[in-house]
């Protein structure tokens, strides 16, 4: 009924309050609500993880039984792919708004929490 188009698109939408409040996380280490709010932002921006089946059964509904498994190979590749730059680039990300931020790395880090979100918004709008 609703499809994996529309379901991967409703997968970014649910992660994004979740990346919203990673950046709210309190920043004082003697907190001990600090660990346990971080780790449950990041379990539920691990559910943005299921856009993996969502693109896997929306590839093997638009290709013909033929070319499927090369499209799905790929999808998964590109998909690695995009784990792996996600990797590389965020540490360049941090030290951008670093220095936007005058060295405040407990602002930075929060602050790089941005792009994953403007990423998730303008593909979930994208998508259906």
């Amino acid at each position: 009924m609703v499809g994996p188009r529309r379901a991967l698109a409703c997968l970014l939408f649910v992660t994004c309050p979740p990346i919203i409040g990673i950046m709210f996380v309190p920043k004082y280490v003697d907190d001990p609500n600090t660990a346990d709010a971080w780790i449950a932002c990041r379990s539920f921006i691990g559910i943005g993880l299921a856009t993996f089946v969502t693109s896997q059964v929306w590839c093997a509904q638009m290709f013909n039984k033929k070319v499927v498994g090369i499209v799905n190979a790929t999808s998964a590749g590109w998909g690695n792919l995009g784990g792996g730059v996600t990797n590389l680039t965020m540490p360049f990300i941090f030290l951008i708004m670093a220095s936007f931020t005058g060295q405040n790395f407990s602002q930075a880090w929060r602050l790089s929490y941005l792009v994953p979100l403007a990423f998730h918004v303008v593909d979930g709008i994208t998508v259906p």
